[in-house]
């Protein structure tokens, strides 16, 4: 692959990071905590997807694990601790967030705080 198409795709998942954060915080306006979640996996979900492209420079596993994308990049090795735990606390509000069982159940745990 060439440099010009990582170059693209990293700057297509950044963009689409950057959306997603942006969604985030016209949800935490709103009070929509759910989906402040939600969207906040997302853009960092995204965001580690483009520096993977960066990093290894190949398509990256598909997968929802941020841990899995943090510990391939080598991102986890730098991380700080309270870093590690804020990643911990993203992982459940991938897209289970968004079925009834889980949903009901995550949506009491999030709020302003």
């Amino acid at each position: 692959m060439s440099i010009i198409a990582i170059e693209d795709r990293i700057e297509y998942w950044k963009t689409c990071s950057e959306y997603d954060f942006k969604t985030a915080q016209s949800m935490l306006k709103e009070k929509r905590f759910l989906y402040v979640g939600f969207c906040c996996y997302l853009a960092v979900e995204k965001i580690f997807t483009a520096y993977y492209w960066k990093k290894i420079k190949t398509e990256p596993p598909f997968t929802h694990n941020l841990n899995l994308l943090s510990s391939l990049t080598g991102l986890s090795n730098i991380f700080a601790d309270d870093q590690k735990q804020f990643i911990d606390e993203l992982m459940p509000l991938n897209i289970k967030a968004l079925y009834p069982d889980d949903k009901e159940r995550i949506s009491k745990i999030l709020n302003a705080n």
